[in-house]
């Protein structure tokens, strides 16, 4: 029978860990490591606390946002941009 291991500490892995991130990563922050076992040098990625939490409710909002404004907002169309752009290179010329 197989058991799991427990998980290894960081100071176990890693002979140096920079102590302020050197890169921001999309989820999380890069830190310089250097592994024990190897003396390699390493990027660390480290995934910010809470990530999966904090997006599924920033996309709760957004589709709530999203519903208000299908439902308060006209439809912009093609037709409607082209008219604004218009106008707006129009003032552009007029005014120099």
């Amino acid at each position: 029978m197989m058991r799991p291991r427990p998980p290894l500490q960081v100071d176990e892995v890693y002979s140096e860990l920079s102590a302020e991130p050197v890169n921001a990563a999309s989820l999380g922050q890069v830190y310089r490591g250097r592994l024990r076992a190897t003396g390699e040098e390493v990027a660390v990625k480290v995934q910010r606390p809470a990530i999966a939490d904090s997006i599924a409710m920033d996309m709760l909002l957004l589709r709530r946002l999203m519903a208000a404004a299908d439902a308060n907002i006209p439809q912009v169309t093609v037709t409607t941009v082209s008219v604004f752009a218009l106008r707006s290179d129009a003032r552009d010329v007029a005014s120099g």
